[in-house]
């Protein structure tokens, strides 16, 4: 997995629309916290903002294409 650590976001994208595995988690391991963060700013809640992140990233992978 190290190899997907130094891809760009872009490149990341393209495996995802693939269907890679991989390369959602590196999304995933990027951007998860970062989108918690900002969701619990906004909603002030840590269990809405956790189902949030969950939701948000359940849908990058089923509209990945």
């Amino acid at each position: 997995m190290s190899g997907y650590k130094t891809l760009l976001e872009y490149e990341l994208v393209t495996l995802l629309r693939e269907g890679n595995h991989m390369a959602y988690s590196e999304i995933y391991d990027r951007y998860h916290y970062l989108m918690f963060v900002f969701a619990y700013k906004k909603l002030r809640d840590e269990d809405l903002a956790k189902d949030f992140v969950q939701e948000l990233f359940t849908t990058v992978w089923i509209k990945r294409e």
